[in-house]
């Protein structure tokens, strides 16, 4: 049976994600170094994901699954089809120079807030963008790339009841923490 959304994330769930969400946050994180889009994709799978509880459940299902309105109430109801490459993706972007300044990752972060989320999939996404360059005209040579995490607010479950700045404080240190880990091995890796 599919779980029923708390009423602090009904409030959140019933806006419009597939067409003008209007709840959604937008981390954006700069990497130094070279990253394996791969071996990042396949460690955030294996580590967040499909990481489980003591008890065998998933610790977070609702990344594996999507809100479904059924008799005047919300539900998280399975994504059958559920694919991380649905939503961890490497994105090319059409700029001059094919290069990443901070005035084009400003522009796509704040054009993907109101991006709307595919039917039948968990609100959330993770984009990388290659050839970041901080500040005009640097001749900084080491590479460089832009992680876009989009998530709706609708996740945040219980978290909601939190005051918002702490709320959001909690939140992006925590996927920013856990980015950070995953990338971290990802460079060591290599």
């Amino acid at each position: 049976m599919d779980k029923i959304l708390t009423p602090q994330a009904t409030n959140l769930g019933v806006d419009d994600m597939q067409d003008h969400p209007l709840w959604t946050i937008v981390l954006t994180l700069v990497v130094n170094g070279k990253s394996d889009f791969e071996d990042f994709k396949q460690r955030f799978l294996n580590r967040v994901i499909l990481a489980k509880c003591t008890n065998g459940d998933f610790v977070k299902p609702e990344l594996q699954q999507y809100v479904n309105p059924r008799l005047g109430f919300l539900f998280w109801k399975w994504d059958n089809k559920f694919s991380i490459e649905n939503h961890v993706r490497n994105s090319t972007v059409n700029l001059p120079n094919d290069v990443l300044n901070e005035d084009t990752t400003h522009h796509i972060a704040n054009s993907l807030i109101y991006n709307p989320f595919p039917s039948k999939r968990s609100p959330w996404e993770i984009i990388f963008l290659k050839n970041y360059q901080h500040g005009e005209g640097n001749t900084d040579t080491e590479k460089k790339c832009v992680i876009f995490f989009r998530v709706h607010h609708v996740l945040a479950g219980k978290l909601v009841e939190i005051h918002w700045v702490l709320l959001y404080s909690i939140v992006i240190a925590y996927f920013v923490n856990l980015l950070r880990q995953i990338l971290f091995e990802c460079v060591n890796a290599l």
